[in-house]
C-alpha cells in the first residue's frame, strides 16, 4: 500500500507547495486507506462467497429476495468501482513521498518495494484468492517511474485520457456484440449464458467441497480470465489514479492542514455532480440487465470506468475535509487504525472470508445471500478495528508493512512500539 507521507511543505518556486517528503503520518490518509479497505471488501465479498468470476449472474439468479437485491444495489451504486481507484490515488501519493525521499536511492528504494509487492500479490493470488491488487499494483507502480519528472500538468493530461480507455474499449466490444449474428465469433447470449452455469457449477463444487489442490486449480483458471481485464480495462485506471495521487503528494494535499480546502471543496463538489448519477445510473444498468451476456451489462462498466474515479476522488475530498475537523477525529480514528495496518488488514480479509466459505473451512461457499454478506463485511472490519488497535498498542507498523518497509530500506525495521 501507499507510503506514509510526510511533514507540512513550505512554498515552492512557483507558489505551490513543495513535494513532501519524511515526517509524521497523516491521519487523513489512514482514514482513506481503512475506508478504501472496508468499500473494497464490500465488493470483494461476493467473489469471496460465490462463484462470481465463473458465473456472474449467480447471486441474481440464486438470491432474487428484497434483501439481497438491495444490498447488490448498493454495492454496485455506493462501492463498486470506487475504492480500487480510491487505494490506488493512495498509492500515487506514497510514489511522491517515495522519490522525494532521496534521488537515486529513492528510485531503488520504490523499485525493491514493488518487487516486494509482486511476490505478495502472486502468492496471495495463487494461495488465497485471485482477485488480487497487489500485483497490479507492482506492475502498473513500474510504469509509474516513467512520469517522475513530468510537470504536474502533464500527470494530469495523462490521467484524463488513461480513465477514458477502459470506457472506449467497452464500447467498442458493446458494439461489436450488437452486430454479432448467430455465426459470429462472439457466439450467442444464450450459449454464453450457458457457459457461465457450467462454468459457475464447476466453481460451486471445486470451491465448495474440493480439495487444496483442486483449489488452487480452479483458481488458475479464473486468472485467465481475469487477467486480461487487467492488463486492458482496470491497469489503466489504477495508472490514472496513480498519477492524480503523485500529483496530490507533489503539492503536499493535506499536509497542512486547511491549506487545500477549497481544492478539496471543488473535487468533492465535482466528484459527486459526476459521481452520484453516473454511478445510479450504472447500477440500474447492471442490476436491471437480463444477464451478464447482454450488451446492457457491459455498456454498464464502460459507465463505471469513468464515473467511478470521480466518486472516488469525491470520497476522498470529503472524508480529508472531515478528517481536518477536530470533531471528527475520534469518530474517523477506527477508519484510520485499520488504515495503519492497509497491506495486513488487506490480506487478512482474504484469509479470513476464504476460510468462512472454502472447503477447508466452514464451506459455505454459493449458500450466503447478499444481504448476509454486506452485513458479514461489517462484522469483519469491526474485527479488523479491534485487532488493529490490540497490535498497534504493542507495535509500530503490521506485520507485512514490517517486512516490506525492512525489505525496501534492507534493515531490519524496529517493530516494538517501545523500541
Amino acid at each position: 500500500m501507499a507510503a506514509t507521507p510526510a511533514r507540512p511543505p513550505s512554498a515552492g518556486a512557483d507558489g505551490a507547495a513543495a513535494p513532501v517528503s519524511g515526517g509524521e503520518r497523516l491521519f487523513a490518509l489512514d482514514v482513506l486507506r481503512g475506508f478504501a479497505l472496508l468499500g473494497i471488501l464490500c465488493v470483494n465479498m461476493a467473489f469471496f462467497a460465490m462463484p462470481a468470476i465463473a458465473d456472474p449472474d449467480f447471486a441474481a439468479r440464486q438470491f432474487p429476495g428484497f434483501a439481497d437485491t438491495a444490498a447488490r444495489w448498493a454495492v454496485a451504486a455506493l462501492a463498486e468501482g470506487k475504492f480500487y481507484p480510491l487505494l490506488s490515488l493512495l498509492f500515487g501519493y506514497g510514489f511522491a513521498v517515495q522519490m522525494a525521499r532521496g534521488g537515486e536511492s529513492g528510485r531503488r528504494r520504490y523499485a525493491r518495494r514493488l518487487l516486494a509487492l509482486l511476490v505478495l500479490g502472486v502468492a496471495h493470488a495463487l494461495l488465497l484468492w485471485a482477485g488480487d491488487i497487489l500485483a497490479t499494483y507492482a506492475a502498473v507502480g513500474a510504469i509509474l517511474l516513467l512520469f517522475a519528472g513530468s510537470e504536474p500538468r502533464t500527470l494530469l493530461r495523462w490521467a484524463a485520457g488513461l480513465v477514458l480507455v477502459p470506457a472506449a474499449l467497452v464500447g467498442l466490444l458493446v458494439a461489436a456484440l450488437s452486430r454479432a449474428g448467430p455465426g459470429s465469433s462472439f457466439g450467442s447470449a444464450r450459449q454464453v449464458e450457458i457457459d457461465f452455469r457450467d462454468a459457475g457449477e464447476r466453481a460451486l463444487a471445486v470451491y465448495g467441497e474440493g480439495s487444496y489442490r483442486q483449489i488452487v486449480d480452479e483458481r488458475l483458471i479464473e486468472l485467465t480470465q481475469v487477467v486480461p481485464l487487467i492488463l486492458f480495462v482496470q491497469a489503466p485506471v489504477v495508472l490514472a489514479m496513480f498519477l492524480i495521487g503523485s500529483w496530490a503528494g507533489r503539492r503536499g494535499v493535506l499536509a497542512k492542514p486547511g491549506a487545500d480546502r477549497g481544492l478539496l471543496v471543488r473535487v468533492l463538489r465535482y466528484g459527486l455532480i459526476v459521481g452520484v448519477p453516473g454511478n445510479l445510473l450504472f447500477a440500474a444498468l447492471q442490476q436491471g440487465a437480463a444477464s451478464a451476456a447482454s450488451p446492457a451489462y457491459l455498456g454498464a462498466f464502460g459507465l463505471l470506468y469513468v464515473t467511478g474515479p470521480a466518486l472516488a476522488l469525491a470520497y476522498g475530498a470529503g472524508l480529508a475535509l472531515l478528517a481536518q475537523d477536530e470533531r471528527w477525529r475520534a469518530r474517523l480514528t477506527p477508519l484510520a487504525t485499520v488504515g495503519r495496518l492497509a497491506l495486513t488488514n488487506y490480506i487478512l480479509q482474504s484469509l479470513i472470508a476464504t476460510t468462512v466459505f472454502y472447503s477447508y473451512g466452514l464451506g459455505l461457499f454459493g449458500q450466503v445471500g447478499s444481504g448476509v454478506l454486506l452485513t458479514l463485511c461489517l462484522a469483519i472490519f469491526a474485527l479488523q478495528v479491534l485487532i488493529s488497535g490490540l497490535w498497534l498498542k504493542r507495535f509500530r507498523f503490521g506485520p507485512l508493512e514490517w517486512l516490506l518497509r525492512s525489505f525496501t530500506y534492507l534493515r531490519r525495521q524496529p517493530l516494538r512500539a517501545d523500541a
